[in-house]
């Protein structure tokens, strides 16, 4: 310990900001003030848990006018802060537990019984895909790769429909005819033998 100094921080200045802001604007604020009496950096400065826990008690939008704080300069340079009365205890900031999926959610209503369900469908259908490639490995052994049974059927000419009607290609690479509007089609006269 270098030195330790007793200090009053008005916060007066964070009821300057909006609502939303104050909670850390007087974090700021001590920082700053810190800083500048104790001719330090603002990031060697570590706040203590029982400091910061009294400025966020009343919530976000209202922070305490003042705080009275006992600063302690390590011999390695950093400036611990903790309010008066209290063993400096090193804050440490909570991690955000990870949001859960709508799968896990649902698990979790569900219970174990939902669960040993759908590992026992993983099994059925891991079997199924094994007996499916099994077929697959005795096909290829008997040489029936390229039969007529594996091929899907291709048939040539204009598709019909179940009526009988044919119906036209409409990818041919030749133009389609146009009628001429003007011109008349030559009849053709009906042949009696």
């Amino acid at each position: 310990m270098i030195m330790e100094r007793i200090y009053t921080i008005p916060l007066r200045k964070a009821f300057r900001k909006p609502r939303t802001k104050r909670g850390p604007v007087a974090i700021r604020l001590i920082r700053s003030f810190l800083a500048r009496h104790m001719k330090i950096d603002e990031e060697k400065i570590k706040i203590g848990s029982t400091l910061n826990e009294s400025i966020w008690a009343r919530g976000i939008s209202r922070p305490p006018r003042r705080v009275k704080v006992n600063a302690v300069l390590d011999e390695g340079g950093i400036l611990k802060v903790e309010l008066v009365g209290h063993k400096y205890k090193e804050f440490k900031a909570v991690k955000k537990a990870e949001k859960e999926g709508m799968k896990e959610k649902l698990m979790k209503r569900l219970g174990a019984k939902a669960i040993k369900k759908q590992e026992e469908e993983k099994l059925v259908e891991g079997k199924k895909s094994e007996e499916e490639k099994q077929i697959v490995e005795v096909s290829e052994k008997a040489g029936k790769k390229d039969t007529e049974e594996t091929k899907p059927a291709i048939k040539e000419g204009p598709a019909e429909s179940e009526k009988g009607e044919t119906k036209l290609d409409t990818t041919a690479k030749e133009p389609l005819l146009k009628e001429k509007p003007n011109e008349e089609l030559p009849k053709q006269e009906d042949k009696i033998n």
